[in-house]
């Protein structure tokens, strides 16, 4: 799949390196917004902005400061302020084309029911996944736009088989004209108030996503 080869490689951005073909450009569908016509350049180039939040900012040092992008997407690296509450090496916010929904919908664990209505299966973060303890889900409707914010317990071992359970939360906010991914596997030892917080936080930095330039 596109989206997950994309993915993939970008989330391998720590080494810079393209373990997958590039998206073929003919998958891309121009779109119009905020009196801007996109085209691949707007995702090779990240011509993409928002604003740094409470919890989480751009990160403006080091190799991972620049935005890495292709013709189907564009990856933004994070910073967690506090480097208390993510339990991953490492965030990102992803940027991808339209075309590309089913693929990320998937990934992130969202599907639509038989009614047409939207819903959160999960999917695993953790590597000796188990089970789910825990589902839950919101979505926000922002005129032409929806925000899907989807909570996920999970039972897993690490590698010495002591079982583990961690909260981890997927949003992604679905636009004409772009995507924006975010998730986030939360410590363990972060208080239910403080990922309650952060996870408006994190909505918030996903609905103030906006296109910068006209490449």
């Amino acid at each position: 799949m596109r989206l997950k080869n994309s993915l993939i490689k970008l989330l391998c951005a720590s080494a810079w390196t393209i373990a997958a073909p590039l998206p073929s450009a003919h998958a891309y569908q121009v779109a119009v917004t905020q009196g801007v016509t996109l085209t691949k350049k707007n995702f090779e180039q990240c011509t993409f902005d928002f604003e740094d939040s409470k919890y989480l900012a751009r990160q403006r040092e080091g190799r991972f400061a620049i935005p890495y992008g292709d013709n189907g997407g564009c990856v933004i690296r994070l910073l967690e302020k506090r480097n208390v509450y993510n339990s991953n090496d490492h965030l990102s916010l992803f940027i991808t084309i339209p075309s590309d929904i089913d693929d990320v919908i998937a990934y992130q664990g969202f599907f639509k029911d038989k009614n047409g209505n939207w819903a959160f299966k999960g999917n695993p973060m953790l590597i000796y996944f188990i089970s789910f303890k825990n589902l839950s889900f919101e979505n926000i409707y922002r005129g032409k736009d929806v925000v899907l914010v989807g909570r996920q317990i999970e039972r897993s071992k690490d590698q010495a088989g002591t079982l583990l359970a961690l909260e981890g939360v997927r949003i992604l906010r679905i636009t004409p004209s772009y995507l924006v991914s975010i998730d986030m596997p939360f410590q363990p030892s972060s208080p239910k108030e403080a990922r309650d917080d952060i996870i408006k936080d994190m909505v918030n930095l996903v609905e103030s996503v906006h296109v910068t330039a006209d490449p």
